[in-house]
Order: C-alpha cells, then structure tokens, then sequence
C-alpha cells in the first residue's frame, strides 16, 4: 500500500490533477496526500523492521529547509514567513523521502522508472497537444514578446501574432517553459535505461517515441536554459562511448540542427538585452551576499531586492537568498551524492544486479549533470526535480550498499573542506563571468 500510495503522489505531482478543480485548492490535497503517503511508508518500515539506510543526504536536505526557513525568519523577522518556507518545500522532501523510503529493491526502482516514463509522454503529449491542436491552449501556452523586448512583457491567453512567441509548459512544478524543458531533460537519462539489446519493437514503444515525444516538448518550450542543458546531456552521453573529439563533434552537429530548425523561434541568444538582464540580476545577487553573507535576504525574496525579476542562475539565487551557510548545505548534499554515483559508475560488476546498479547510477549522473548546466540559467535552485533526482541518488546507493558494492563516505573534515573549496570556487567563477560580460 505505502509503494502504491507514493506512485499515485509521485504521478499527481507532475499531471497536478487537483489543479482541474479549483474548490479543491483550500483543503490542500497534496500537502495531505504527501502526508499521508509518508506517514504509511514510515509506519510500514517500523513494522517490518527495515531500517532506512543511513546517508548524508538525509540530514543535509532537512537542514537546507530548516535553514532556508531560519533565512526568511532573521532578514524579515517574520515567523510566519519562515513556516510557509516549510510548506512551499514540503513538495520536495515528500518527493525526496518518499523515494527514500519506498525504493528499496531493484524491482521497485525499475517500476518507478516505468512510471516516471509514462508521466513524461503524458506531458510532453498534452503539452505539444496544446500547441498543435488547440488543447488546453490557455493553461499549456504563454505567448512570450520578441527578443528585444523587455522581459517582463508576457501574456497569457495572448493571441498568435507577429512579435510574440507560442512556449508550451504544462501544470505544477512544471507550469513555467523553463521548468518543463529542463525536467524532461533530467528525465531522459532515465527513459533510455529501459533500452533492451535486439528488441526493436518494445524499444521503439518504451524508449525511442518517449524520447523523441520529450525532445520535441522541449523544443517548444524555446527554452535557452533547456537547449543549453540538452546539448551538455549529448556531450556527457557520449563521452561513454566516444572520445572528447568526437563528442564535442555530436554535440555541435545537435547545435547546428537545432538552430537550423528555430529552436527558439526569434528568441535572440547571445549578448543581447536578455543577457544583459542576467548577468546584471548576477551583479545584484552578489551585492546581496555581500551585504548579508551569512543567510542571505532571505528565501524567494531575491526578486524583492531586483525590481521583481529572477536571479536568471540557480547557484546566484540560492548563495544570494540563503547566504553562505545555505549554499554550502546545498552544494554539499549536491557534492556526496555525484561522489557516490560516480563510485557506483566506476564499479566492476559481479553480478547482474550490480551491473543494473552501476547503470542506474550513471544515468542519474547524467540527469543531475544536465539538470545542474541548465540551472546555470535558470532559478531553479528549490524546483523539485532536483529533488526527485537525489532521492533516486540517495535510494540507488543505500541499494548498492545492500549489494556489497563499497561506496566510500568522507569524513565531516574531508567533506567540509571539499564543500568550502566548491563553494569558493563557484562564487569566484560567477563573479569572474560577471565581470566579463558587458
């Protein structure tokens, strides 16, 4: 019951089917859904008497809440700020420890990922759906101004025509272009895991349409931050089996394909007023670290503090926001878990399930990689496919664990002092690429 009642919150985070009924708003059903769900996973564990495996990421994602909190708590002195922090992030650690919890053997990992399949050609269906056929066109589409035009100018509903640009998103978490470009991406990795040697028809049926139903999703979403992350995922797959050269030859023939064929539909790239709106919402990110580098100005109020627009960067919206204690959590839970999965990657199998594990774990390598080049351009610190993803992280090794296959943790010291240099050398990166830029 527990697994079952974590598919259905796992599929109404992403279909949002409650947001079809608008009443139903004020009872919260996915804040009691979530609880629900946890509450039985939690209950059925202590029946059974199956401890949950111990990770750094389950103390690190609680804290990074709990502070983000505590930020909104000691800049606006506002308490009841601080507890609707805790609600407006309880999404991602339902989604976080549901995973956790629940993803203890192969075979329910491998259903999750069925699962997971089904939700993304449901949304990638509904999504181009809308912008093809008419469905839904005033929930799925925003008509976005040209390039040149200040970045505010968006209309919803807005009719078709000349300066305006059609995006498709869908509902939820992913109800902005951005989100839904970058959560299919993350998400594709983990569709292509399904691929059996020799078998054409169920891979054209569960990989290749789901694929390419994805790609096209994404390709009209016209998102910058999407086509940056899609491309990087090209590179790193095939870095697995081409060399550098080559590689950097795919991912550059995907580029030119994709221009050639208007990805972003008279969205400028480049130095143009848009880049310009970034790396200055970067410069005012930096003067919040610098005017409160312990927690911040505080969670969600970075536009606040920048005329109403975004950090435009996942890593300037978070250190800006939570300060240097917040993002050095957040790096760090970022920091043990591609040190496991890399570990797990590397592995030498034994046996088949290790095999199986060793690819799970490169595959959400690449979906955290992808998702993490995108967040660059995005502010997406908080969207809770990062957080699906660490679950997925989390729940793989504690399996892997259970398979005798050796995953080394660092020590407080050790990981302490990698976190800091990361943290460091990020901040030094994104103010040396802010003083660059024009």
């Amino acid at each position: 019951m527990a697994f079952g009642l974590f598919l259905v919150y796992l599929a109404a985070t992403f279909i949002r089917p409650f947001e079809m009924f608008p009443d139903l708003a004020e009872f919260r059903p996915m804040l009691l859904l979530g609880v629900a769900a946890l509450l039985i996973a939690l209950g059925n564990r202590a029946l059974e008497g199956r401890p949950v495996s111990a990770a750094p990421q389950l103390v690190l994602i609680p804290l990074l809440v709990l502070w983000a909190a505590f930020s909104v708590f000691a800049t606006q002195r506002w308490l009841t700020g601080a507890v609707d922090t805790i609600t407006t992030l309880s999404a991602n650690l339902f989604v976080f420890f549901l995973l956790v919890f629940n993803l203890d053997t192969l075979r329910r990992v491998r259903t999750t990922l069925h699962v997971l399949t089904i939700l993304a050609a449901v949304i990638a269906l509904e999504s181009a759906s809308a912008y093809h056929f008419g469905y839904r066109t005033g929930e799925l589409i925003i008509y976005e101004t040209a390039a040149g035009e200040p970045a505010g100018s968006v209309a919803l509903d807005a009719p078709d025509g000349p300066g305006l640009v059609p995006r498709v998103r869908h509902r939820g978490v992913l109800a902005d272009p951005n989100d839904l470009a970058q959560g299919l991406i993350a998400l594709m990795p983990l569709v292509f895991l399904a691929r059996r040697p020799g078998a054409k028809p169920y891979n054209a049926c569960r990989v290749w349409l789901p694929l390419a139903m994805m790609t096209y999703t994404v390709f009209l979403t016209r998102s910058r931050g999407g086509v940056l992350a899609f491309l990087s995922l090209i590179f790193l797959a095939s870095l697995g089996r081409f060399r550098a050269v080559t590689a950097a030859i795919l991912t550059g023939v995907g580029a030119t394909t994709l221009l050639a064929l208007g990805v972003f539909a008279g969205r400028t790239v480049g130095v143009d007023a848009s880049g310009q709106s970034r790396t200055a919402a970067w410069r005012e990110g930096w003067m919040m670290l610098k005017a409160s580098p312990i927690w911040g100005v505080g969670f969600g109020y970075f536009a606040e503090y920048n005329e109403g627009r975004a950090a435009h960067n996942s890593y300037v919206e978070c250190f800006a926001e939570l300060g240097l204690v917040g993002y050095f959590l957040w790096l760090g839970t970022l920091l043990v878990s591609f040190r496991a999965l890399r570990q797990l990657r590397a592995w030498t199998p034994e046996s088949p399930d290790q095999e199986e594990l060793s690819r799970l774990a490169r595959a959400v390598l690449l979906s955290l990689a992808a998702f993490l080049v995108g967040a660059f351009f995005l502010s997406r610190a908080y969207q809770m496919m990062l957080f699906l993803l660490l679950g997925l992280a989390t729940a793989i090794v504690g399996i892997a664990r259970r398979r005798e296959m050796r995953v080394d943790e660092l020590s407080i010291s050790q990981w302490s002092r990698k976190v800091f240099a990361l943290e460091v050398a990020s901040i030094l990166f994104v103010y040396t690429v802010m003083r660059l830029a024009p």
